[in-house]
């Protein structure tokens, strides 16, 4: 699938040389093609005596009646640090992403699929140029961040505060502009 210039600079992130695609453009390409219907059903729900694994199972339907059925799985050994505590919604999130990514034909894998990426802060807004700054960690690092440094809202890519991005995180699992919180918290 093309993606125009516009839609990559909002929902595509270079990380370590390879491209992937937030799961809110996934959403946006999928209702631009005709989803119709996505939802996620509970297969395992997260507990100390299965290491708190959780796995969610996704069903699109597409408007021409199309069908796709995907899996997610999360636990404390694959998403970052910040997600821990929502293990089963990121579970369900994988499911849907790779639901998404099969209805669109994208071929890239959705961040949110991705566990912990080597070498990236996991507190600060994950983009190459982050990547590449030097030391996350320690080390020196500009007290200068350019527009650029700001994380992303998860839904429709408005760049949020770090204090925002905490506390969606946090509270959504997710980053989420204020606006998607409302939206989020509403529904």
């Amino acid at each position: 699938m093309e993606l125009t210039e516009d839609f990559r600079k909002k929902f595509v992130k270079r990380l370590q040389g390879k491209d992937f695609i937030l799961y809110g453009g996934l959403l946006e390409l999928a209702r631009g093609k005709g989803l119709k219907r996505l939802e996620v059903e509970i297969v395992q729900i997260p507990s100390p005596e299965n290491g708190n694994y959780a796995v969610c199972s996704a069903t699109l339907e597409g408007e021409d009646n199309s069908i796709y059925r995907e899996v997610g799985d999360a636990s404390p050994n694959n998403v970052n640090g910040n997600i821990a505590p929502h293990i089963l919604r990121m579970a369900a999130t994988r499911a849907k992403a790779r639901a998404l990514r099969d209805f669109t034909g994208v071929d890239m894998v959705s961040f949110e699929e991705m566990g912990e990426i080597e070498g990236v802060d996991d507190k600060a807004p994950l983009t190459e140029k982050n990547n590449s700054a030097g030391p996350s960690r320690g080390g020196s690092r500009t007290n200068r961040r350019s527009k650029s440094d700001f994380p992303l809202c998860h839904e429709c890519g408005t760049e949020v505060t770090r204090a925002v991005y905490r506390f969606s995180t946090n509270k959504y699992g997710r980053p989420l502009c204020m606006a998607c919180q409302r939206k989020a918290a509403a529904g």
